[in-house]
């Protein structure tokens, strides 16, 4: 029976015509139906184990590049860091080419419940690459003083409220920090917000609620890092005003969360204040209050170069923002008034907004003139376009229009043009 000369190299054209004569030799014994005499159990099992052996020998994966096997390594290993163990067993090609990848030993999740020696492996296969770290759960000591000591080669870092204390730690070239987890951090949160500490920081996603008053009250607004992002989320939004004017000028991207208490006859207890953002591309509000929502939101933003609004609040038609000229994206999970947008020319909405899109489209069909594609996110694959498709076709023909309609994973949004990554790359290139 031919067998590979080399199992672990790509076959040559003439090796293929041999390796495909090979298999359908190997068909033929194992088709009981026309066998001259019947194989044994053992015989069987050896025969389909040479069948599987040259069909895996001939399969289109194995003409990859280690280039393109990189990329899916990282992307794998990005969703679950367990992933490169099970990658690195499929064959030795793949391990080689995975141990090759320093980025996807760059990725470096520690939790109280990863033993020790696991962290201390991801670490010694990769000594150069710069380290996206998470730290996560209860302090523990061992497992931090191991990240002590490669501390100047953390680039990102998202850390729980528990952990806060490691950014004691000298991290000169961390530029991205994402913290979670609810509670007080007190006067420790004024030390991101100080370039003499942080020196490289760039952004800062706070993604849990705590209490600001006394820290608010003291900040220092002379000395904050270069953010390009910044992300809170707070039932006292007046609390961050002063913050985010100290960082206003550098900002690409500004995501907020906010609600807060307003008063008996339903004005805000906290006025709104202007501040200029000369440099922002990316605005996502997303407000809830007791009130009207507009409310919630403490600052009147004056953005002349914004493309890209995520509209999040579920209390009303009226984005919270009110210059919309220059944005040509626009994020909708919440029903909202399409004619503020006059230049916009992506849509990213839900399918329960298909319906209402089309209606304003078809009562005003001057409206949106620059609007090209519309992305929904189905609640299962191709479910509400197929209703709707014809009327949208019907209403290019009719109107001169030209609207693609598109179905994306909700996933898959993230990285569309127009959404926070695309618009931070953007203004990182510009």
């Amino acid at each position: 029976m031919w067998t590979p000369p080399d199992r672990y190299a790509l076959p040559t054209e003439g090796e293929k015509i041999a390796c495909r004569r090979a298999i359908r030799v190997l068909e033929s014994l194992l088709d009981t139906s026309g066998a001259s005499r019947p194989q044994t159990p053992q015989n069987i099992r050896q025969l389909r184990q040479q069948l599987d052996e040259r069909r895996a020998w001939l399969a289109p994966v194995r003409r990859l590049p280690h280039e393109v096997l990189s990329l899916v390594f990282f992307a794998a290993s990005e969703e679950d860091w367990r992933a490169t163990r099970t990658l690195g067993l499929v064959c030795r090609v793949w391990r080689e080419c995975l141990l090759a990848t320093t980025r996807v030993w760059a990725l470096i999740p520690i939790h109280s419940s990863h033993p020790v020696d696991t962290v201390s492996l991801l670490l010694s296969r990769n000594t150069r690459s710069p380290l996206h770290v998470k730290l996560l759960g209860q302090p523990q000591v061992d497992r931090i003083r191991l990240l002590a000591q490669v501390n100047t080669r953390i680039e990102c870092l998202t850390l729980s409220r528990t952990n806060f204390g490691f950014l004691d730690q000298p991290l000169s070239n961390m530029r991205k920090l994402t913290i979670t987890g609810d509670g007080t951090c007190g006067d420790q949160l004024g030390r991101l917000f100080d370039k003499a500490n942080f020196p490289s920081l760039r952004s800062i996603r706070v993604n849990f609620q705590f209490d600001l008053i006394q820290w608010a009250s003291s900040v220092c607004t002379t000395n904050f890092p270069p953010l390009q992002e910044f992300a809170f989320s707070s039932y006292m939004p007046h609390l961050w005003v002063n913050v985010v004017e100290s960082c206003a000028s550098s900002l690409i991207s500004l995501s907020a969360r906010v609600g807060t208490s307003v008063s008996h006859n339903g004005v805000a207890q906290h006025p709104r204040k202007v501040i200029h953002f000369p440099n922002l591309l990316h605005l996502h509000i997303e407000a809830w209050s007791s009130g009207p929502a507009e409310t919630s939101w403490p600052i009147d933003a004056v953005t002349p170069r914004l493309v890209s609004y995520d509209h999040g609040s579920r209390d009303g038609l009226s984005p919270i923002h009110g210059d919309m000229r220059t944005v040509r994206f626009l994020h909708a999970s919440y029903s909202v008034n399409f004619t503020y947008f006059p230049n916009i020319t992506n849509i990213h909405i839900d399918s329960g907004l298909l319906k209402q899109l089309l209606n304003v489209i078809e009562d005003m069909h001057d409206s949106c003139p620059n609007l090209t594609r519309i992305c929904y996110h189905p609640p299962q694959p191709e479910a509400a376009l197929p209703k709707l498709k014809p009327k949208f076709d019907h209403l290019n023909r009719v109107y001169g229009r030209n609207i693609a309609v598109v179905a994306e994973p909700f996933q898959k949004t993230m990285h569309l043009p127009g959404s926070v990554e695309d618009i931070v790359q953007l203004g990182a290139v510009q």
